[in-house]
């Protein structure tokens, strides 16, 4: 399986709130999506979508493809906001600190967007 980003006008398979996206933002892996955003020399890691069945590792294969072309496009550091109360969340959260020397702002509330 590569990695790859859809081509513009592409209609992603998964439910969806986003009508449009930025395809250089995508990156879809078999059965899986993630997206992010950029801003300054920071990625933010918007959402991993997986609908069906993915090899073991397939996470960290994403990941390590994501991280590596963020870092040839210059940028520096990520981010994701994570869950302190989903098992899951929970381990990525350890995932990261663990392997990406990751620093944690503990954050709970709410996020607010609007229209422009």
């Amino acid at each position: 399986m590569e990695i790859k980003h859809p081509r513009k006008g592409d209609v992603l398979p998964v439910p969806l709130e986003l009508m449009t996206f930025d395809p250089e933002w995508v990156w879809i892996y078999g059965n899986s999506i993630l997206f992010a955003v950029a801003g300054h020399d920071l990625v933010i890691l918007l959402r991993v979508i997986r609908f069906g069945e993915m090899p073991t590792m397939w996470l960290h294969r994403l990941f390590r493809h994501v991280f590596q072309e963020c870092k040839e496009r210059g940028y520096q550091r990520w981010m994701v906001f994570l869950a302190n109360n989903l098992e899951e969340e929970k381990k990525l959260l350890e995932i990261a600190h663990r392997y990406y020397g990751a620093h944690f702002d503990p954050f709970q509330g709410d996020l607010a967007m609007g229209v422009l």
